[in-house]
Order: C-alpha cells, then sequence, then structure tokens
C-alpha cells in the first residue's frame, strides 16, 4: 500500500444545466492516511457518472494540483473525456450516480460513489419546462434534453420515452411553415382553434366585395341612351292607325330620339375580378425559427 491515500474529500456539487461552460463543481482536501494535507501536489482524479443500472453514462480524467493547504478545485465536464459530451447528459431523467477515483504513485483508489441530491433550486427548476414544452429556437440543431419539431423519428433519441408517451406516437411534431395556435374556442370571436395536437388548414374570412356606381356630375347617376333611325320606318300617332306617315326620321322631322333621362334599370355585370397580391396565402410579417420539443 502507497503512504498517501485521500483520507477525507468534501463535495461541493453544484449543477449548471443548459449553460456555455456547463459542470458540476467539486472541491475537496487531499490527506494521506496520517490526515497530513497533500500539498502542492499532482493528482490524476477519474471522475464517472452512472445510471442506475450501473451503466457509465460519461467518464472525463483530470490531472489537479492541490494548494498550499491540500485543497484542489475541478469543474467535471472541463476534464478529458473519454465518453459523449457532458451537454449531452441527460440529467432530469434519470437518478445518476457520481464516482470519483484518484491515482497517486500509481495507485487508483475509489473514494467516492454516491447519487445526485436535488439543491432547493434545482428541485424548483424540475418543474420549469416540462416535457412537451415547445419554444421558438434559432440555431439549427436542438440543446441537450431537446429536439427539432421536425418530423423527426423519436425512437432512437435517448431519454425520449417520456414525450413519445405524450405525444401518443413516435414522431416530433413537424412545425416546419407553420404557426401555433391555441385549442379550443376563442373567447374574442368564438373561433375555434386546431384539435390539440392536431392542424387546421389555412382559411380566408367569408367577405364581400362591393360594386360602385359611376356619378355623372350634376344628374345624380342619371343617363340617356339614344337611337337613330336612318332607314325608312313606320309611324302611327293614332291608335287606329289613321295619319300614317313614311319616311327616314320621326315624324317630327328628326332622326334621334331620347329615352326620359329619370327612368330606373339595371345593368348586368359578368365576368370576376382580377387575382391581386401574387401569393398562394395569406400571412403577416414573419421571421424564421426552429420550433423545438422538451424530452
Amino acid at each position: 500500500m502507497k503512504p498517501f491515500v485521500i483520507a477525507l474529500l468534501c463535495c461541493l456539487l453544484y449543477q449548471f444545466a443548459n449553460a456555455q461552460n456547463n459542470g458540476i463543481a467539486v472541491q475537496g482536501i487531499a490527506r494521506n492516511s496520517g490526515k497530513t494535507a497533500l500539498v502542492s501536489k499532482n493528482l490524476t482524479f477519474t471522475f464517472t457518472l452512472k445510471n442506475p443500472g450501473g451503466t457509465t453514462i460519461y467518464n472525463e480524467t483530470a490531472t489537479i494540483m492541490t494548494d498550499a493547504f491540500g485543497v484542489f478545485s475541478h469543474i467535471i465536464g472541463t476534464g478529458n473525456a473519454t465518453t459523449d459530451p457532458f451537454d449531452e447528459i441527460m440529467f432530469h431523467h434519470e437518478k445518476l450516480s457520481l464516482v470519483i477515483s484518484v491515482e497517486i504513485d500509481g495507485v487508483t483508489t475509489e473514494i467516492s460513489n454516491s447519487p445526485f441530491q436535488y439543491s432547493p433550486y434545482a428541485k424548483a427548476a424540475d418543474n420549469g419546462v416540462p416535457t412537451g414544452s415547445i419554444l421558438p429556437f434559432i440555431g439549427t440543431t436542438a440543446p441537450a434534453g431537446w429536439v427539432l419539431c421536425n418530423g423527426q423519428s423519436l425512437t432512437s433519441v435517448a431519454g425520449a420515452a417520456p414525450l413519445i408517451a405524450l405525444l401518443g406516437n413516435n414522431n416530433a411534431p413537424d412545425l416546419r411553415g407553420m404557426f401555433l395556435r391555441g385549442t379550443g374556442n376563442s373567447p374574442v370571436n368564438g373561433q375555434s382553434g386546431p384539435s390539440l395536437k392536431g392542424t387546421q388548414a389555412d382559411g380566408f374570412e367569408n367577405h364581400l366585395h362591393g360594386v360602385g356606381t359611376l356619378d355623372v356630375p350634376n344628374n345624380s347617376g342619371d343617363h340617356t341612351h339614344s337611337t337613330n333611325f336612318g332607314q325608312d320606318y313606320a309611324y302611327s300617332d293614332g291608335d287606329d292607325g289613321t295619319d300614317l306617315r313614311y319616311g327616314s326620321g320621326y315624324s317630327d322631322g328628326s332622326t334621334n330620339k331620347t329615352t326620359n333621362a329619370g327612368g330606373g334599370h339595371d345593368h348586368s355585370i359578368t365576368g370576376s375580378t382580377a387575382l391581386t397580391g401574387g401569393l398562394a396565402e395569406t400571412r403577416p410579417v414573419s421571421y424564421g425559427i426552429n420550433y423545438i420539443i422538451k424530452l
């Protein structure tokens, strides 16, 4: 047995989830078997995270120098990882354990093996973003604990079982090119949104297009129609057919007659209005984002 061992280790663990340079702060005091502090000494640590079944899900090593009092400090997540990155650990799905080993003069000793415990703030945050929450996201790769809402299969995604159960199928929602709308009836206009986890086709509210009349100045819209007879005609000015005249105009010698300007009548309009807008949909001003959903 080598004379140097870790006799006491005090760990203060803080988890900073989903943040830049996230990690777990570890601090302790290295002592030998006589409880003398190991000062200014390089120690090689191995930090291992295991799931409840004992499977290693993260492992890293780090060489740490103790200070003048034998104290050492380290941020797990910044060492030399031998597994998948620290950012991909699903802390919110499994109760993990931290195993710490140290190598001194060629001998490796396990000095700690205990499950993580909640701090009060972490416990409160556990309900902050529940499984199935959807957020807008301007990245192209979803952060740890989230997946893109692009219809992808979730069967091979680690930690996706709770989301699959909530969705009722194995695929993430496909929200590409879509807007989100609350389900149920609106208390403002009584209109219905899509069913929960359903979609609703695009549409346009019923409306009318008015057709205006031509306003002729000083005539309130009245107008006249003229007829011109430039050929022979038959005309009678009596019910009995007497006084029959023939000629190339009316009986008064004119060739044009005008209808009563005040006569009411209709004009038919056929055809349709021209297309306007040039788009295949009606939409507001938009900004492009991805949607992500919480595992």
